[in-house]
């Protein structure tokens, strides 16, 4: 509901500026969601969310929203540079065998600003073996109202 704009030069004078917001209606009422941290992947692939604008809890993105409700697929090869914002940027990635995940799923919480009715959840994973990338085995979805109960079994899938 806000932007603010900060020129800046490193050297004194006049600044110009002139700037166009255009955007749409944001209608998929998510409020936040909260994801671990992703990983790098040595000096080129940084597989975090990159544009998240939320805060840092320990390990964790907390409170905003990022990459995953963007609107942009990533490309099946995780390493092109599609817009020059550097190899992986569309990708937020995790490995199992991250100390603050060892032994722990990547848990996912979406916060809506009301209750929904889903009909559908669609993951969308890459599966790049051979650069050492694979999608997950298991998922599990939990529905809850409150945020701090969850009711019911989950919805279950296996790869």
């Amino acid at each position: 509901s806000k932007v603010r704009i900060y020129p800046y030069s490193q050297y004194d004078r006049t600044v110009c500026l002139r700037a166009e917001v255009v955007g749409c209606l944001w209608e998929d009422a998510i409020v936040s969601y909260s994801i671990p941290k992703g990983v790098q992947r040595g000096m080129e692939i940084d597989l975090s969310d990159k544009t998240y604008d939320g805060h840092e809890e320990s390990d964790r993105f907390v409170g905003g929203l990022g990459q995953l409700v963007d609107g942009q697929k990533g490309k099946d090869n995780f390493r092109t540079d599609i817009h020059g914002f550097g190899k992986g940027f569309e990708w937020i990635g995790w490995r199992n065998d991250t100390p603050s995940l060892l032994g722990h799923p990547v848990e996912i919480t979406f916060e809506f600003e009301s209750v929904r009715n889903f009909s559908a959840v669609i993951l969308h994973t890459n599966n790049m073996f051979i650069k050492d990338v694979q999608v997950f085995v298991h998922a599990k979805v939990f529905f809850s109202i409150s945020g701090r109960q969850y009711a019911g079994e989950p919805v279950q899938f296996s790869y």
